[in-house]
């Protein structure tokens, strides 16, 4: 018998049984098993043996059982027993493979490459339809970018689920990182920046048509929301033939102008190269010569404070002394705002960086009408109506309940887009209102910070009474003359400029009784307590909560800005307050 594929199995005790019971028979049925076994493994591998053994064991457990029903038992002893054989190995299945001879000759083309693949059968349909959709999906791409082709633009948007989605536009001008900040900003930035001016923002390449077209860009529905509205409180005032006029029937002085120069002119050698200004200006042409910087670190935020200084003055990316400084100031705006599905976020980690900001571009675009900045203002504003809380407020993030504070930059942004004809929907000013009712307090004079607060305190009143002269209230109104009449006798803080700068604006709007005496404190303090010498020049700090965190900038901004009151907006309740068109 041929033995060469016979497995290896240990027969050393073969045979043997016990002498208590072994028979002849025994031995024969052992010697048949060996020989089928012997021929069985002539047609397997090696790797077949150890499914074999596996038989063989359990015909032989079979074999005792019935022995121990009725027949004799077959014992082995322990020391002579042999070895059980391993288990067999589980292998993995392996797919056929598949040759050319395998494979029909009426097979051609696509199929026959098909039947070459593992699994072929379901392989062709499933490859076909993946082919097709592919197809489909870059021809409906290439429409698509053809389309956008016709606008300039190239619009790309991408998102995680319903919530978290964004929209990226880009245009032919090239894009340049933005410079980090790090060092001081609450949000992280990886690449370094150096922008010089492109040609994407053209300030006042379309001003005269965009004059010429103004009254298609809004129409009275898109302004319903302020149809109620005092009709005053226009930037016509800001020209340099009426300036000076204002100056002197509103309660300026020469002094208080000169003081306005010297701080444009200390924030204007505060601007950083690509158009920004920084609360932490150390690093910056500075270079340490000025003291208290701040540590708020949105960008946005100190640029619009900046902004809106040059353009209270009448300063401009058209006309001025400043007209450069303006027109980066704007471009560096532009280059930070993130264009989502909502509109454009120039929040840089907080609403109050965003509706400075976007009140910056708005007035702007009112004052020039120029075409290329209207679509960033409008932007700015949808974001606003979006990050409102449906409760009326807006606070730190999109969609969180309201503090009064937050919410006066929102309302002052929204004033100044209807001012320009930008569109303001009427729900998000119905529920400014709201919020206002809910945080009011003394039937409407004063005002608390958040909803939550027992008191009212006086910042907040002085921002929730501008806010109501924006929204509608008018001079007559019972809160209002008390309201007025309250931050009159509070009088200006010799710290408090965030206080200073809505009170001011409130009591100017209100006029007599109170408006002259305000005026005469608030005036002569901020020119006497303005720095006069070193690179400090022309600027101011004043130590509380606000102007450590914005330093020497906002302190500076906020003072110019009340100093600015006389022209900056021209009163709401006056007979030549200057009207806008509805």
């Amino acid at each position: 018998m041929t033995t060469e594929m016979q497995p290896e199995f240990n027969t050393e005790h073969e045979g043997q049984r016990s002498t208590d019971g072994g028979t002849g028979s025994d031995a024969a049925m052992g010697q048949s098993r060996d020989a089928e076994i012997a021929n069985k493994s002539r047609k397997i591998s090696s790797s077949g043996a150890n499914q074999l053994r596996a038989e063989e064991q359990r015909r032989s457990a079979s074999s005792a059982k019935k022995d121990a029903a009725g027949k004799t038992a077959v014992h082995q002893p322990t020391r002579d027993r042999p070895k059980p054989p391993k288990p067999p190995t589980r292998q993995r299945a392996s797919l056929p493979s598949v040759n050319s001879q395998n494979v029909p000759e009426e097979l051609t083309g696509l199929n026959r490459y098909l039947a070459y693949l593992p699994g072929r059968r379901t392989t062709t349909s499933f490859s076909i339809s993946t082919i097709v959709h592919v197809v489909l999906l870059v021809a409906l791409m290439m429409i698509m970018v053809a389309r956008q082709k016709e606008d300039g633009l190239l619009t790309i948007e991408a998102g995680i689920d319903a919530d978290s989605s964004m929209e990226l536009t880009l245009d032919s001008t090239e894009r340049v990182p933005l410079q980090s900040i790090q060092a001081q900003a609450n949000f992280q930035v990886s690449t370094d920046i150096d922008i010089p001016l492109p040609q994407a923002l053209v300030i006042g390449a379309q001003a005269s048509q965009a004059r010429a077209e103004q009254s298609t860009l809004s129409t009275s529905a898109d302004l319903k929301a302020f149809s109620n509205l005092p009709t005053g409180g226009g930037m016509s005032g800001r020209s340099e033939e009426r300036r000076q006029d204002l100056v002197a029937s509103e309660g300026g002085t020469e002094a208080s102008e000169r003081a306005v120069e010297l701080g444009l002119a200390w924030l204007a050698a505060h601007q950083r190269e690509n158009g920004a200004w920084w609360f932490n200006f150390h690093d910056s042409e500075c270079r340490g010569r000025c003291r208290h910087p701040g540590s708020v670190g949105s960008s946005t935020a100190a640029t619009g404070l900046a902004l809106l200084c040059f353009l209270g003055r009448g300063e401009t990316p058209l006309e001025g002394k400043y007209q450069d400084v303006v027109q980066r100031g704007l471009y560096y705006l532009q280059n930070r705002m993130v264009f989502t599905k909502y509109g454009g976020d120039l929040q840089e980690g907080t609403m109050y960086g965003h509706a400075i900001a976007t009140l910056a571009l708005c007035e702007a675009y009112g004052m020039t009408q120029d075409a290329a900045l209207r679509p960033l203002a409008q932007k700015a504003i949808d974001y606003i109506v979006h990050a409102q809380h449906s409760k009326g407020g807006w606070r730190y993030t999109p969609k969180q309940p309201g503090d009064t504070t937050v919410t006066g930059w929102q309302v002052m942004a929204l004033r100044s887009a209807h001012l320009a004809g930008l569109e303001v929907p009427t729900p998000t000013t119905e529920l400014a209102r709201l919020y206002l009712d809910s945080v009011q307090t003394h039937a409407g004079s004063r005002y608390k910070y958040l909803i939550t607060d027992e008191d009212e305190t006086p910042v907040p009143t002085a921002v929730g009474l501008l806010c109501r002269m924006y929204l509608g209230w008018s001079k007559d109104t019972t809160p209002l003359r008390e309201g007025a009449r309250y931050l009159a006798g509070l009088g200006p803080s010799t710290s408090d400029l965030y206080f200073d700068y809505y009170a001011t604006q409130v009591l100017h709007h209100f006029g007599d009784p109170y408006w002259e005496g305000w005026n005469r404190l608030m005036r002569d303090y901020l020119v006497s307590n303005q720095a006069t010498a070193g690179h400090e020049k022309g600027s101011w700090h004043f130590a509380d909560e606000h102007g450590d965190q914005g330093g020497r900038l906002y302190s500076t901004a906020m003072a110019v800005m009340i100093l600015e009151v006389y022209y900056r907006y021209l009163p709401l309740y006056e007979s030549r307050a200057v009207e806008f068109p509805l």
